[in-house]
């Protein structure tokens, strides 16, 4: 995360960077966005960078918390306005996204963020190289879902154990998103696909 002396800059010179990271993120894949570009945009050096932050992952994590209280806010809200129905509420919160995604400012950036994600090395949705069930932010999430659920509707009793549903349903969430987003699939196969995945999750398989 970044160091105090990126927080003790002001406000001004903060947005400044991030509006510049954001710039090139959106450009480019961000394995191939380039810090040479976000520091010139952003006029500082690239010594500079590096005492506000460890590299270009660390930069995107900052970015990404943004992102995560989007999503976080999103679903809970949605869980509350669908009266705990978890399956009603990601669902209303996706095709939100994706029908009216592409009119926001930052459409490029999540679009290349989404595109560019790796599920065996990212806890997707939180560009963490970590082990999600072990990530706070993450716990904080499933503790909120957990409290607004319909619980006489789950079969799982406590959040630890919802946790484990949730992060199923945040990788295929996401995945949908990206897929439309980057044209790879239309909106109506997408959804097919969706809906099949999300229905074998809250029916299971087993006979």
């Amino acid at each position: 995360m970044p160091t105090q002396r990126f927080y003790n800059l002001t406000e001004s010179k903060k947005n400044t960077i991030i509006r510049a990271a954001k710039h090139e993120f959106s450009r480019a894949l961000y394995s191939e966005a380039s810090i040479n570009k976000i520091i010139q945009e952003a006029g500082i050096s690239r010594g500079s960078f590096y005492t506000y932050f460890e590299d270009k992952e660390d930069l995107l994590k900052y970015i990404m918390e943004d992102f995560q209280n989007k999503c976080k806010s999103a679903i809970w809200k949605a869980l509350e306005n669908a009266k705990g129905d978890l399956f009603n509420a990601v669902d209303r919160v996706v095709f939100y996204v994706i029908q009216h995604g592409r009119q926001t400012e930052d459409f490029n950036f999540y679009k290349n963020i989404l595109s560019d994600y790796h599920l065996t090395t990212d806890t997707v949705g939180f560009r963490q190289h970590a082990f999600l069930h072990n990530y706070g932010p993450f716990h904080e999430f499933t503790e909120g879902c957990f409290q607004r659920l319909d619980k006489d509707k789950y079969k799982l009793q406590n959040a630890a154990d919802f946790g484990y549903l949730l992060e199923l349903i945040c990788i295929v969430s996401l995945k949908t998103i990206a897929v439309v987003y980057n044209g790879i699939a239309s909106e109506d196969d997408a959804k097919k696909v969706y809906d099949k995945q999300m229905n074998i999750l809250k029916v299971g398989v087993c006979r």
